[in-house]
């Protein structure tokens, strides 16, 4: 029977590998006897920090580790007594305190000669500034053991400010989605199957573990997979839009059939109707919708990427050529031929010679001037419309 299981192992070999990455693991083991820093990797929800920050505490060798996780309600007092906590407890259940100062029985329980301990906190954008600063001030007094506090948080909050050295985990790039699909389930994914997944996911680690263990692990190996939209997405899709009127749902099914940014005047032609504003504003007022800031005209955007693959998986074909229907007037009226020319491709309902040809015609433009990915669109569009099977094979070499 297929199996759905996840080698979770070896998740974050793709981002181990990253040079920013591997400069914190640098700093890590050449840090010097007698020295304490602060070392910072932040990024998005999302991203893979807690999951890294376990792998890059397996790879450690001659360290201590351990780790805990913040939470807004803990004083300074209570995160040094828990750091305190987390450093005995391996040792002795009865270890008792080497002061009544929790900062300098810290100190006093990793400067030692020929300790290496690290510390991993988790979610330390909820610490307050003043225990991070409190933190590094008792690092600066080490005289004989080596002791690192490894904070993972979101970007934007107080702890960076205090931390020695800082990285920022940015979404996985295709070839990492790729690297990932291959430790997580098996799998050995061609490059566009990961671009696709690398789309609906954002490269974000956690959603695009959900996808890849949406269906069983040997169905990656089959030539025409289907990227399936995971029950987590559907479940919370469900929960987040009770209570939005169907005109706010239409303008979301129109957002989720685009693949450029999302106006106000597109959404508008795509709906076939001019009064959207406030159907616009309680998608944004539900936290579904955001404005992208400093753009003009304003650019809508799905709050959670993974929300435009789930509301477009809603979407049945008839609506959905009546979205590019509308979206080929706007471009049209526009004076943009190329995007006309895509909508267009997508209203239609069946095979189209003339506008194949017209697709080609056009991918053979953007290739000749260098503009290579817009001209794979473009083919592959022709080569969906193509009206004999040798003309679709054509297009798709190309």
């Amino acid at each position: 029977m297929a199996t759905n299981k996840s080698q979770r192992g070896g998740i974050d070999l793709s981002l181990l590998a990253r040079p920013e990455i591997q400069k914190v693991m640098s700093e890590i083991n050449n840090l010097s006897p007698g020295i304490g820093q602060i070392l910072a990797i932040h990024g998005d929800s999302g991203t893979g920090k807690s999951s890294l920050a376990r792998s890059l505490l397996r790879n450690l060798r001659g360290w201590s580790a351990y780790s805990m996780s913040a939470t807004s309600d803990m004083s300074t007092e209570e995160v040094i007594n828990r750091i305190n906590s987390v450093l005995t407890e391996s040792d002795r259940d009865d270890a008792q305190p080497l002061s009544d100062d929790p900062l300098v029985a810290m100190v006093g329980v990793v400067d030692v000669p020929f300790a290496s301990t690290l510390v991993h906190i988790d979610d330390a954008h909820l610490l307050q500034a003043s225990t991070v600063e409190a933190i590094g001030a008792a690092l600066s007094t080490l005289e004989d053991g080596r002791f690192i506090v490894f904070l993972t948080g979101a970007s934007n909050a107080p702890y960076l400010a205090y931390a020695d050295s800082i990285a920022q985990l940015t979404p996985m790039k295709v070839e990492e989605v790729q690297t990932f699909a291959l430790s997580d389930v098996g799998a050995r994914i061609p490059m566009e199957l990961a671009e696709r997944i690398q789309s609906m996911s954002g490269g974000y680690l956690g959603k695009v573990h959900e996808l890849l263990t949406a269906l069983p692990a040997d169905s990656w190996n089959n030539r025409n997979v289907t990227v399936k939209v995971p029950q987590q997405w559907i479940k919370r899709w469900e929960e987040k839009s009770q209570g939005l009127s169907k005109e706010t749902l239409l303008v979301l099914q129109a957002m989720s059939c685009v693949d450029e940014p999302a106006t106000l005047d597109l959404i508008e032609h795509m709906v076939g109707t001019e009064d959207v504003d406030w159907a616009i504003e309680a998608a944004i007022d539900a936290g579904i919708l955001t404005v992208a800031p400093g753009v003009f005209p304003p650019v809508l955007e799905f709050g959670a990427v993974e929300d435009k693959s789930t509301v477009g998986g809603l979407v049945g074909p008839a609506r959905r050529r009546a979205f590019h229907k509308g979206a080929h007037k706007f471009y049209a009226a526009r004076g943009n031929r190329a995007q006309a020319l895509v909508h267009r491709a997508r209203s239609l309902n069946s095979y189209d010679e003339n506008g194949s040809t017209e697709l080609a015609k056009t991918a053979d433009s953007l290739g000749s001037a260098g503009r290579w990915k817009e001209a794979a669109e473009f083919y592959r569009l022709a080569s969906e419309l193509a009206a004999t099977e040798a003309q679709q094979r054509q297009y798709e070499l190309n």
